[in-house]
């Protein structure tokens, strides 16, 4: 009779622990689930080069996950990758700056995917002084963001002791000066680079405006970001923090 009523008391409970679950771990799970479908989604555009759809998917993804869900900063970061890739220079750079920041933040400042992002951030500026310069920016407009760059190599080259990323870093930081130097005609005669090539439009023009919009507010002036960066990984070190793995390069 005791094993009945045991019995019973599973069977009425059994469908309140379902929804107690669906409602809450559950829903966690169904979001999470759903993001994964999304980049997957976004991935295989990615890989078509269907930049625009696959920013598409990973915003959407980004869209069901909880601000604090450790699975968001990895899909912001390709979805910055793909807005820029899309043509969307400046909004990914943005994206890729913001990642660093919250990254430093949490005292993740020589992490893989931080290290992954300054890679890409640093390439994206790299790409942004090379267009700029074809578009007939000033001196000072275009090797802004070679200096942007070469910060950002130089960092990388700087707080890593695997020889392959201080390799790949030190000559993404050739490139970058290479490029500073190059004649504007050796330029012309040169192919574009792969991101962004014919995609990003009056990029100039776009960080004019967006120069503009900053001046308004208060700053902290060019390169601040990477010192920052450079006090949070050795913030990071004296905590016990790892090295970071190596990031893409390939400028």
């Amino acid at each position: 009779m005791q094993l009945r009523k045991i019995a019973m008391l599973a069977w009425f409970a059994a469908p309140l622990l379902v929804i107690s679950w669906h409602y809450g771990p559950g829903q966690s799970a169904l979001a999470r689930d759903l993001a994964a479908s999304h980049v997957s989604v976004a991935r295989t555009a990615a890989a078509q080069a269907d930049y625009a759809a696959a920013s598409d998917a990973f915003t959407a993804a980004l869209a069901g996950l909880p601000p604090d869900d450790p699975a968001r900063l990895p899909i912001e970061l390709e979805q910055a990758m793909a807005s820029a890739a899309s043509g969307e220079l400046l909004q990914g750079m943005d994206q890729m700056s913001d990642v660093i920041k919250r990254l430093n933040e949490r005292g993740e400042g020589n992490g893989e995917l931080a290290r992954a992002t300054r890679s890409e951030l640093g390439e994206a500026h790299y790409h942004a002084a090379w267009l700029m310069r074809l578009e007939g920016a000033s001196t000072d407009e275009w090797t802004a963001e070679v200096d942007e760059a070469r910060q950002h190599f130089r960092l990388l080259a700087e707080t890593t002791s695997d020889p392959v990323e201080v390799e790949i870093s030190s000559k993404n930081l050739e490139s970058a000066v290479r490029l500073q130097r190059l004649d504007l005609t050796e330029l012309k005669g040169m192919a574009l680079p792969k991101k962004c090539s014919g995609n990003c439009q009056n990029l100039s023009q776009s960080k004019r405006k967006q120069r503009e919009s900053r001046s308004k507010k208060p700053s902290d002036g060019n390169g601040k970001g990477t010192e920052d960066a450079r006090q949070a990984i050795k913030n990071g070190k004296s905590k016990g923090a790892g090295g970071g793995e190596r990031g893409e390069g390939g400028s």
